[in-house]
């Protein structure tokens, strides 16, 4: 809920509420009410909602509010002097009430429209290092064979946006994973010469890193670019090894299998899998 309010970097997660910013003290406020009216149930009023809070991060908050209302029918009534939050929010019902006058009810926003969809591209190792310092793994995989990346339209960097919205690197597969052994079988728990290494290369591809810029997080993006690797993939199978899968399952709700949590030379791990469609069939 945090993540989705706009608290989702971590330096923020670890401060102390008291040593937060007026914006952040908003946006943790307004999580809290939210989490409550999820599970209870009611009214979330917000007032001076997103008033001293840069246009960019603004924006995001919206598209963010919108979607927790949407998906979990919580009414929310908010109150705000930014007229141009309008296109963002889609209220279902507007007041305006001008200084000395009385109050007016619209019927929705003028000119709100639904979010595009951002599309996925190819990019290069350099825009990688761009979002590199929000995960939690520190430098570069140690290899790559390709690399994903979500660009945020030009209307929002104009707002001083970043350039990279999110990014995946796909990884040739480690020598030797547990978690691989539990999901084939054992079929290839012998990796370790050379022509059981080339075995597995030729049928698998690892996804390394996945990194969101903690302004675009929730909207979905670590989910579309996981997708667009497995549909892109040149192997059979696609894995993912994620420490924080218990956090965020965004890649089991992208369509790979979680195999459980194993122990590796970095702590545990969340082993996931992912079989295109023509080895399902020979599978």
């Amino acid at each position: 809920m945090l993540s989705r309010c706009g608290l989702a970097e971590a330096a923020v997660l670890v401060t102390p509420a008291r040593l937060l910013s007026g914006g952040q003290l908003a946006r943790l406020a307004l999580a809290e009410a939210f989490h409550a009216a999820r599970r209870r149930g009611g009214v979330v009023l917000a007032d001076e909602f997103a008033s001293c809070l840069d246009a960019l991060t603004a924006r995001v908050l919206c598209r963010q509010v919108r979607r927790l209302v949407t998906r979990w029918r919580i009414a929310l009534v908010l109150a705000t002097p930014r007229a141009e939050l309008l296109r963002w929010l889609r209220p279902d019902r507007v007041i305006v009430k001008p200084l000395g006058e009385p109050a007016r009810t619209l019927s929705g926003a003028p000119g709100a429209t639904r979010p595009a969809r951002w599309p996925v591209c190819r990019g290069r190792i350099a825009d990688y290092d761009a979002l590199g310092q929000f995960h939690y793994l520190a430098g570069r995989p140690a290899a790559h064979k390709r690399v994903y990346v979500v660009r945020p339209p030009c209307r929002w960097r104009r707002w001083g946006g970043p350039e990279i919205a999110a990014v995946l690197v796909v990884s040739p597969p480690l020598g030797c994973v547990h978690g691989r052994n539990v999901a084939t079988g054992g079929r290839y728990a012998t990796a370790c010469r050379r022509d059981d290494l080339a075995r597995l290369n030729a049928d698998f591809e690892c996804i390394s890193r996945v990194v969101v810029h903690p302004i675009f997080r929730g909207l979905g993006l670590a989910v579309r670019l996981v997708r667009h690797a497995v549909a892109h993939a040149r192997t059979d199978y696609v894995e993912a090894l994620a420490a924080m899968g218990e956090v965020h399952p965004f890649f089991e709700l992208a369509g790979m299998t979680r195999f459980g949590r194993y122990a590796g030379r970095a702590g545990g791990y969340h082993y996931y899998l992912a079989a295109r469609p023509q080895s399902r069939r020979h599978a």
